[in-house]
């Protein structure tokens, strides 16, 4: 087989291979760059984004196993050369400086698996997790649908980001009891946007608590808009949650030791903030972006051109930390938006595709009648 026919090219966010499939190569970065991922759950993990000269695929080629991650094209006009068994074996043993360099990153990637997680856990139990991400920044990681929930303990004051479940609050009271904190500690509670599973337990903090919002989040919480709330989704009660501040773009939350700035970044909803402290690097993000470039999805009052722009905001801030709506933290935002943005650009183009393929245009003319027939006097 001559080289040009082990070299293929990908196009951004393509699969090279899944984790679990079987095949002896090894893979050669030649020209962009490639995502190794891992997959738990609903969680997606970029492990390491690999560039030009880089190698992947060892374990495989070496004793045939199952592939332990995927390996995915990060840019478009990526080119991988793939080395197969027989060449490896060959490669191996009649070039040591080639057995050399594959000892070499099979060590470094060894250590690195075997590296304390920068994010240390202070408590586990069977429905959360109280996770340190960084001095006086806690995550409430909860095993349910719930959200993620964060406390910022500053030196003025003290605020949580967020808050789940309604129905997980007794065990929000314990994450929070374990660093010494008590409700009536708490002078704020931020709601990132209207979705129940961020919001459902601030109902606990009405009246001895601020409750804050974007004023779009505001209102549709304040008249309980069970649609845009996905209230039946989730099966929790329908209780009052009082907003007591209508955020908009540019306020600042000053906590003295924090200073977090509203960003306005609709897209998953209409409604939607992001929280940034720019001395710390910490983005509190929601369900704008997730680990390993995971989009929130487009809910009702949500749009994808609107969710394009936001992340192109937030590739422009010097963010170090990525503080999400659900899953891990992150230490790499910054590919963790790249992959968004390219995923994003990828479901505008085919969704624009699906709609021409379909004729749309004729669908919207009965729901334009139904509008109008909406809006008829009725003369009976």
């Amino acid at each position: 087989m001559t080289i040009e026919k082990c070299i293929n090219e990908y196009d951004a966010s393509e699969m090279i291979f899944e984790e679990g499939s079987t095949g002896r190569e090894l893979f050669v970065v030649l020209d962009g760059k490639v995502d190794i991922v891992k997959n738990s759950g609903a969680d997606r993990t970029v492990i390491v984004t690999l560039g030009k000269g880089e190698f992947f695929g060892e374990m495989a080629v070496i004793d045939g196993s199952a592939r332990s991650a995927s390996a995915v094209a990060a840019i478009a006009g990526t080119r991988v050369m793939r080395i197969n068994h027989a060449r490896f074996v060959y490669l191996v043993s009649q070039q040591p400086a080639f057995a050399l360099m594959i000892m070499d990153a099979l060590s470094k990637r060894l250590r690195a698996s075997n590296a304390p997680s920068p994010f240390p856990i202070l408590l586990s139990n069977d429905v959360c997790s109280l996770i340190q991400a960084a001095e006086d920044v806690y995550q409430i990681r909860f095993k349910n649908r719930a959200a993620n929930a964060y406390l910022v303990r500053g030196s003025k004051r003290t605020i949580m980001i967020d808050v789940g479940l309604s129905s997980n609050y007794p065990h929000l009271l314990e994450c929070l009891q374990h660093l010494g904190i008590k409700p009536a500690d708490i002078d704020m509670v931020v709601l990132s946007h209207e979705h129940l599973d961020h919001i459902g337990a601030a109902y606990h903090f009405n009246g001895r608590t601020i409750i804050a919002a974007h004023r779009l989040a505001a209102n549709k919480i304040m008249l309980r808009d069970d649609f845009s709330m996905l209230r039946k989704m989730f099966n929790e009660p329908n209780v009052p949650i009082d907003i007591d501040i209508w955020l908009e773009e540019g306020n600042l939350i000053d906590l003295g030791n924090f200073r977090l700035n509203v960003m306005y970044t609709p897209g998953h909803t209409s409604a939607c903030i992001s929280l940034f402290d720019q001395d710390k690097g910490l983005l509190f993000a929601a369900d704008t972006l997730m680990p390993g470039g995971v989009m929130g999805g487009v809910f009702g009052s949500g749009s994808i051109a609107d969710y394009i722009q936001s992340l192109e905001r937030l590739k422009g801030l010097d963010s170090k930390i990525l503080l999400s709506g659900h899953g891990r933290l992150s230490d790499t935002p910054h590919d963790d938006v790249r992959i968004a943005i390219q995923r994003s650009h990828a479901l505008l183009s085919d969704t624009a595709q699906l709609f021409d393929a379909l004729d749309a245009r004729a669908n919207f003319d009965p729901i334009m009648q139904s509008v109008r027939d909406l809006n008829k006097l009725d003369d009976s």
